[in-house]
This record gives C-alpha cells, sequence and structure tokens, in this order.
C-alpha cells in the first residue's frame, strides 16, 4: 500500500491485550488507509468485542522501541 512503512502486532496474554503500531510515511497515507473500505469493516465487525484506543503523533527518527513506549504513555491518556 503507499505509503505504508511497516507494521508491529503485540500480545501480552497475561493481560489479555494486544494492538498494533503501524508506521506510515505521512499522515495522508494512514488517512488513506483508516478510510479504506476492507478497514472500516473490519473495525465494524469487531467494535463489540473490543475496547478500541488510537493516537498518532510524527517524529523525524523511528526506533520500535521508543515508538511502542511512547504509544503506551499517550494511550495511557486516552
Amino acid at each position: 500500500m503507499p505509503g505504508a512503512i511497516g507494521v508491529v502486532l503485540y500480545m501480552d496474554l497475561l493481560s489479555k491485550t494486544g494492538g498494533s503500531l503501524s508506521i506510515w510515511a505521512s499522515e495522508a497515507d494512514l488517512r488513506r488507509f483508516v478510510t479504506l473500505p476492507r478497514h472500516r469493516a473490519v473495525m465494524r465487525r469487531y467494535r463489540d468485542r473490543v475496547d478500541v484506543r488510537a493516537t498518532t503523533w510524527m517524529t523525524e527518527n523511528f526506533s520500535v522501541r521508543e515508538a511502542m513506549n511512547q504509544g503506551a504513555q499517550r494511550l495511557e491518556r486516552c
């Protein structure tokens, strides 16, 4: 998909939580993805089964470890 750089999926079996971290070249690329009919259909299908929270930010220097930490901190505030 244009603009998609990568995705990390994670799961914590003890707390029964999980999620994803996706990396996009631009905010426009991310917005294009989340409005795709296929993505919207999946989100609608599972909406009642999960607690969905999301956050976005931009960075010049990317590190998976730093992004996971920053994402966790940002999601705590949601």
